[in-house]
């Protein structure tokens, strides 16, 4: 049975919002031919067309205000796109700095209708900021280019400068920022927020940006000193020829290395012999309470170094797990690195007793002199020993200094 192509009809206010300009999927299937006959109709000799001329006029404005709708949130949604990307930037900040003159531009049409704070909202900027913008207050001795005197809260020229000298000290070139952090605020008693410090540090350029690690959940922790302890062997390549091998002790509540012995061969004598000397030489079999030593399952922890905790009547001992993370030992292998980096890998040695003097330095030179983060800025020697470096609080120290740096910004900066 034959079929015959059905010839479709098209109402005359479907083709007249064509013809002016609508556009949309209900016309894809009409064929170009048709499309091109509505575009060139004479509509107004139509029958019947001036007496429905309002009702056409008014469904077409209502298409037309539809197909606006849709392009305004298009370009909402491409917007917020555009400025989720600004805001990921490293450089963000300077990177519309550099473009004000256009922002402020773009925006002055909008000023009447808007306030700065909602402006300075679209553009992801603070309101005093946009403000400078306009006003055209900048400092070139300002690494955020603002003037002090009227953004006096930023840091002065002094901070600035103990920052900068502090970061590019050769001693601290291996150092966590937080450790040179913590380092600044006990020495010279410029206080500051850790964030401040990392965005001068980023603006400045005085350290090369690095990924942050995927921090893991957090495991055991101990509630005071020598409750709980960690121990772990590791080598070192003296010359090409020669490798030796170092021995860990660490608290786990300070991070305070209690006990380090280096020989030239990985034996469960030389950590045997390590764990004896940090019993006797804390007193630990005065403690009533039972100590967790947690190692890893190496050949040198199973037999001698085994046979001697099962000995003592208030320590026992656990192998790291990882099915549970609280029983890893990734506190002492991040010691062991920050031992090896700052203090071993700058230096050269000429022989086995020239290495074991630099481990001796680096010990104490890590448990007296180097602040941790974990510790709250105290140094391991403190928090073992429990001892408060600062003579308040750190965020009451900060909120002193930074009412004192307005001061000094207000009366020392430039217009």
């Amino acid at each position: 049975m034959e079929t015959t192509k059905r010839k479709s009809s098209y109402d005359t206010l479907f083709a007249y919002l064509y013809a002016n300009g609508i556009r949309g999927k209900q016309y894809d299937n009409v064929p170009s031919s048709t499309l091109y006959d509505f575009k060139n109709r004479d509509y107004p000799s139509i029958i019947g067309f001036s007496e429905t001329l309002a009702y056409s006029q008014l469904a077409f404005l209502a298409e037309q205000n539809r197909q606006l709708k849709r392009v305004i949130f298009s370009l909402y949604k491409l917007f917020l796109i555009y400025r989720n990307i600004v805001n990921n930037l490293a450089d963000k900040n300077v990177r519309l700095f550099r473009s004000r003159d256009k922002i402020i531009t773009c925006f002055q049409d909008w000023e009447k209708r808007l306030t700065i704070k909602r402006i300075a909202k679209i553009i992801g900027v603070k309101p005093q900021h946009y403000g400078i913008w306009k006003k055209g207050h900048f400092c070139k001795l300002s690494p955020v280019m603002f003037c002090r005197k009227v953004v006096s809260n930023q840091l002065s020229l002094v901070d600035l400068e103990i920052l900068k000298e502090f970061v590019l000290r050769k001693e601290f070139e291996k150092w966590s920022l937080s450790s040179i952090y913590y380092k600044i605020i006990r020495d010279t008693e410029k206080f500051f927020s850790k964030s401040t410090f990392y965005k001068y540090v980023g603006i400045m350029e005085l350290r090369v940006k690095k990924k942050k690690p995927v921090k893991s959940r957090k495991g055991i922790r101990a509630e005071k000193p020598l409750q709980i302890l960690h121990m772990d062997i590791s080598e070192y390549w003296i010359t090409d020829n020669i490798k030796v091998y170092f021995h860990i002790i660490i608290d786990n509540l300070s991070r305070k290395i209690i006990g380090l012995k280096v020989a030239q061969k990985k034996s469960a004598d030389l950590a045997l012999e390590n764990l004896k000397e940090v019993y006797h030489a804390f007193n630990l079999e005065k403690q009533d309470e039972i100590m967790l030593m947690i190692n890893d399952s190496g050949g040198e922890n199973k037999s001698k170094t085994r046979e001697y905790i099962e000995s003592l009547s208030n320590m026992k001992q656990q192998f790291t797990n990882k099915s549970k993370r609280e029983f890893l030992n990734n506190l002492i292998e991040a010691a062991i690195k920050k031992v090896k980096q700052c203090y071993l890998y700058p230096n050269k040695y000429r022989g086995l007793d020239d290495f074991i003097k630099q481990t001796q330095f680096a010990m104490n030179d890590y448990n007296t002199e180097m602040p941790l983060e974990a510790c709250g800025g105290r140094t391991p020697d403190e928090a073992f020993y429990e001892i408060n470096p600062f003579s308040d609080n750190i965020s009451a120290l900060i909120k002193r200094s930074m009412i004192q740096r307005i001061i000094e910004n207000r009366n020392g900066g430039c217009w």
